[in-house]
């Protein structure tokens, strides 16, 4: 028999939330992770985070926490204090998914990040202006990556972010 038939359901309502609350804080370690050591970026992105895969299995969790919670209650299986303290839980998920994804919203980029972000408007600018650019930039992006020592690296970094900047940016032939 499984755990769940001997239990009690507030007991399984606890077991399931606290597997939910599991799902916020992998979220949130998730938030400030970072990697590089000049050039910094966040590991993950503003919208792979709000669109992430915990975000998914905490909607997947509790939509069958509630379907269960609403049967039990309606078989009178599940007490008044037990819906009780569904709703309870159910009001403390919805107030830590509003806290990190206002966390996640209003995080503050890089230094690189806002470097990047600047460069973006200013080679699209440019390139909207000068299309024969964007052929210039992208061979000297090549040609700058093969410098040997700390030279190519760092220009290779710089170009690389710029390269895909240009990219993004659409062309006209």
């Amino acid at each position: 028999m499984s755990r769940e038939l001997d239990d009690d359901p507030q007991r399984i309502l606890g077991r399931r939330f606290k597997r939910v609350f599991n799902e916020i804080d992998y979220i949130r370690i998730k938030i400030h992770q970072k990697e590089g050591i000049i050039f910094v970026n966040h590991i993950h992105s503003k919208n792979e985070l709000l669109n992430s895969e915990h975000h998914a299995k905490i909607y997947s969790i509790t939509e069958k926490i509630g379907d269960d919670a609403e049967n039990w209650y309606a078989r009178g299986n599940l007490s008044k204090e037990g819906r009780e303290l569904y709703e309870d839980h159910r009001d403390d998920v919805d107030q830590e998914l509003h806290k990190i994804n206002l966390e996640i919203e209003t995080r503050q980029p890089t230094w690189w990040e806002s470097f990047k972000g600047g460069m973006e408007g200013f080679i699209k600018s440019v390139m909207d202006n000068m299309p024969e650019l964007r052929r210039i930039l992208l061979e000297a992006g090549r040609a700058i990556s093969m410098i040997p020592g700390p030279a190519g690296i760092i220009g290779s970094k710089l170009i690389a972010g710029i390269n895909t900047t240009i990219k993004k940016i659409p062309h006209k032939k």
